[in-house]
């Protein structure tokens, strides 16, 4: 019987059924769906806040199925093509880890077979998230909503904006995690300045002249559905998200028929785009060999830009280095020597720390906000590496088990280490302003033990990245929302926001120090 079972399945439909089930047990999944709902909370605020989701020349749009679906289906687009890439790739790294490299490597299945299950695979996780979320919207729309329940309007929305998206975000995830040099922090970063110029490059609100080929890379359908929505609105001032209203003006009803004929073409065309990274995947693939990829693929992969860039900051990587011995003498040594560990081992870092100086000193005052925001965007990626460095590098977490203190003071470590990373990297906005330094010092805090908490449950610092990049996007386009506001650089947050942040903080490392200790 077992054997007939075996034969009804393909190996592709088992390899797909694999990636999609390895992606959804991981113990970050639960962590990564209930932030979905509750930025879907967030974003789809109580219009008597004075506060909506969807406002055209200052009109709000009644929260029709229309307004709700249209509208979180476009941040959703936008959140998860970013976040979503972190959250499908790395598997490569986990079958390194597992022994599963060699096993792969050698069995019969082909590159394609593998390569298409794992996009997938990666796809088909992305595409729950998205259920999530949907699930969320309904939530609010029996709270919120003034229309009827349409369901098949929903469904209408999230397969044309969300499917192209989340796509494309799957096939990167697996081209970044099949050709070595992108295996480590440097597809990380490259991938978040890849999806900031696309959406730099669309032609929004007053730029757009007329439907266009560059709306082929619109992955995200936003570009296109504004487009639509600014000629059935009759305005082209359109804002989704938080934003406020003039509750003395008319609602406005959403556009039955946005999705029309030929946009519907332009959705088909940025789908079949949205694979192309997967084509480029298949000749890149390294298929695990020894040369090429090991486990700690940031490592495996330098390249002569990757030596350059060290040759360049190695005076300052030795400078450090000769520093630590005086450092050890300072109290709170480990803290210190575990932040200058990191900028030694990471010479990006340094290049990070000197830009958010140089930037925030720069930028004038009324934008100061988005300055530590950009910065915060750099410190999330050696964040999330200070708290999965044990669970990514062998042996390490025995070895600081057996040091005086063991795994628990480790954790102190890292989570100081990581919040005056932070500090650091703001230290010239918080001289501009120094009402900042509480709500960043309590709002580090908390963040970087959701890293260690994060990183010991997922095994890696992608989850931590995630949904940090997933929160900071949404803070930024909602920067009257006081909620989300935890780290001060909007200017809204509520009085009392820093001691909650701080509370937030004890727990999170309560609970790392429980993890560690359960170990």
């Amino acid at each position: 019987m077992t054997a007939a079972l075996h034969r009804r399945h393909s190996p592709f439909a088992a390899l797909l059924r694999a990636e999609f089930l390895l992606r959804v047990r991981r113990p970050g999944t639960l962590i990564v769906a209930l932030a979905v709902l509750a930025v879907t909370w967030l974003m789809i605020a109580d219009p008597a806040s004075g506060l909506t989701l969807l406002e055209a020349n200052k009109h709000r749009l009644a929260y029709s199925s229309g307004t709700l679906a249209y509208g979180s289906a476009a941040m959703g687009s936008v959140l998860l093509g970013l976040a979503g890439f972190y959250l499908a790739r790395g598997r490569v790294q986990e079958d390194l880890r597992s022994g599963m490299a060699g096993v792969l490597a050698a069995s019969p299945v082909d590159n394609q077979t593998l390569l298409l299950s794992r996009a997938l695979g990666a796809f088909a996780y992305l595409m729950a998230l998205a259920g999530v979320l949907l699930m969320g919207t309904w939530a609010l729309h029996a709270l919120r909503g003034e229309g009827p329940w349409l369901p098949w309007v929903y469904v209408e929305h999230y397969l044309l904006m969300l499917v192209p998206q989340l796509l494309w975000t799957a096939c990167c995830a697996t081209l970044f995690d099949a050709w070595a040099p992108l295996m480590g922090r440097r597809g990380d970063v490259l991938y978040f300045f890849v999806w900031t110029a696309l959406f730099a490059l669309m032609p929004l609100n007053e730029h757009l002249q007329g439907l266009n080929a560059s709306l082929l890379l619109d992955f995200s359908g936003l570009a296109t559905s504004v487009f639509a929505l600014a000629q059935q609105l009759g305005t082209p001032h359109i804002a989704i998200g938080g934003n406020s209203f003039d509750p003395n003006l008319p609602l406005r009803a959403f556009p039955p028929d946005l999705w029309t004929l030929p946009m519907v073409a332009w959705r088909l065309g940025a789908l079949a785009l949205a694979a192309l990274p997967l084509l480029l995947a298949l000749p890149l693939f390294h298929r695990y060999r020894p040369d090429r990829v090991r486990a700690r693929s940031a490592a495996a992969a330098h390249g002569r830009l990757g030596r350059a860039v060290a040759w360049s900051l190695s005076p300052f990587t030795r400078g450090l280095g000769r520093l630590l011995p005086l450092v050890g003498r300072l109290p709170l040594a480990g803290v210190w020597a575990e932040g200058m560990l990191s900028l030694i081992s990471q010479p990006l870092a340094l290049v990070w720390l000197v830009a958010a100086w140089l930037g925030t000193s720069a930028v004038p005052p009324a934008h100061l906000g988005a300055g530590v925001a950009a910065v915060l965007a750099g410190w999330a990626l050696w964040a999330a590496e200070l708290g999965a460095r044990d669970t990514q590098q062998a042996g390490t977490l025995a070895l600081s088990t057996s040091l005086p203190g063991g795994a628990p003071r480790r954790v102190l470590t890292r989570w100081a280490a990581a919040t005056w990373l932070g500090l650091a990297g703001c230290a010239t906005a918080i001289a501009q302003q120094p009402a900042l330094l509480t709500p960043l010092a309590a709002g580090l805090a908390a963040a970087s033990a959701a890293a260690l908490v994060l990183g010991r449950l997922s095994g890696g610092g992608r989850a931590f990245l995630a949904l940090f990049l997933f929160w900071l996007f949404v803070a930024v386009q909602a920067p009257q929302v006081g909620a989300l506001d935890w780290l001060g650089f909007n200017g809204v947050a509520p009085t009392a926001m820093p001691a909650f942040t701080a509370l937030v903080a004890v727990m999170g490392l309560t609970v790392g120090l429980w993890q560690a200790r359960r170990r």
